[in-house]
């Protein structure tokens, strides 16, 4: 499939971070997909590509689900480089484009801060529980 409707996507010049946050998407990115031209192409490249972000106005979850009721598969384009975000290391989303671009090369390494922001969030996720495991007991 072509590449080219990335030229004309809405989100070609907005921030990269705003479709791969964490756990939440963005009202932005939201809105940048309803008015896409490009909405279609986009998620059928998502839909055989993409595992996190959100990519043409459905989040990795909803993906799984339309994977699993299309029964399509996901492919791994050898020639094609994936698209990664530039996100800022020392992040979560740096932790994790780290890991994306690592199941293209096993020999990518995670830097420290990427890990050191990963680790800080799992503890942080692993407290919140234990409050509120706390509270109801």
């Amino acid at each position: 499939m072509s590449e080219l409707w990335r030229d004309k996507a809405k989100c070609r010049d907005m921030d990269v971070n705003l479709f791969f946050q964490d756990r939440i998407t963005s009202i932005e990115a939201i809105n940048a997909c309803l008015v896409c031209p490009v909405k279609e192409p986009c998620l059928d490249h998502a839909l055989r590509h993409e595992i996190v972000g959100y990519w043409g106005g459905t989040t990795g979850k909803e993906r799984k689900t339309i994977r699993r009721k299309m029964n399509i598969i996901m492919q791994r384009p050898e020639a094609q480089k994936r698209f990664i975000p530039e996100v800022s290391c020392g992040t979560e989303n740096g932790y994790q484009a780290h890991v994306r671009l690592r199941r293209d090369d096993s020999s990518h390494q995670i830097c420290k801060a990427c890990r050191l922001a990963h680790n800080r969030v799992n503890r942080f996720a692993k407290q919140r529980k234990r409050a509120s495991n706390d509270y109801f007991i």
